[in-house]
């Protein structure tokens, strides 16, 4: 895995960006009273992914 000494601590466990207690994806995580805006699940990434993939398919078949 790779080290991020410089990158922002993070508590969202469950998101992607965050890897042994650091965002791997923010360099700063001072968003005041406000959630983190850049928060995704491994599952949201999954299923954006597939819906990219279905996309690119009917795209590809010229069904867009």
């Amino acid at each position: 895995m790779l080290v991020f000494q410089n990158a922002p601590s993070c508590d969202k466990r469950e998101c992607f960006a965050c890897h042994d207690g650091k965002c791997i994806a923010l360099t700063d995580n001072k968003f005041g009273k406000r959630e983190c805006p850049f928060f995704k699940s491994a599952e949201r990434i999954a299923l954006e992914e597939r819906e990219r993939k279905l996309k690119l398919e009917k795209l590809e078949m010229g069904l867009m």
